[in-house]
């Protein structure tokens, strides 16, 4: 089968990636999943959306207790919507890797499209701790 070379060297490539090695200096695989304090009080963060919608990390109630901190603030834009910036700041093993995501809302979104793309949003931040 020539499936199965392709395959081994993708996972080879995969795992020998200086992504992968950086992060697998930060903090080993198998451990315990990302500990996540999430700073939003904005309209449209709903926590127990959120946590069902991302359950791969551990949401802590003290940021000293953290990996990550996520900071989402809100500001109007000029056509009746919110654009919302997500601040991903690496705490203890994470210290120094930071990123920062925007979002735009538009004025019809609805409080379920709200949830929707705070939820993908911060999906997408995620990757790079979790990787």
């Amino acid at each position: 089968m020539k499936v199965f070379p392709v395959v081994l060297g993708l996972i080879v490539l995969g795992v020998l990636s200086p992504a992968n090695v950086a992060s697998a200096q930060r903090k080993p695989a198998g451990t315990a999943p990302v500990r996540v304090f999430l700073d939003c009080n904005t309209s449209g963060c709903d926590f127990d959306y959120l946590r069902t919608e991302i359950p791969y990390v551990n949401y802590v109630r003290d940021r000293t207790d953290a990996e990550l901190h996520v900071l989402v603030t809100s500001q109007p834009t000029g056509g009746g919507g919110r654009e919302l910036t997500f601040n991903f700041i690496g705490l203890r093993d994470f210290m120094g890797v930071s990123d920062t995501l925007t979002t735009v809302l538009p004025q019809e979104a609805t409080q379920d499209d709200q949830r929707k793309g705070i939820a993908r949003t911060l999906k997408l931040g995620l990757v790079r701790y979790l990787a």
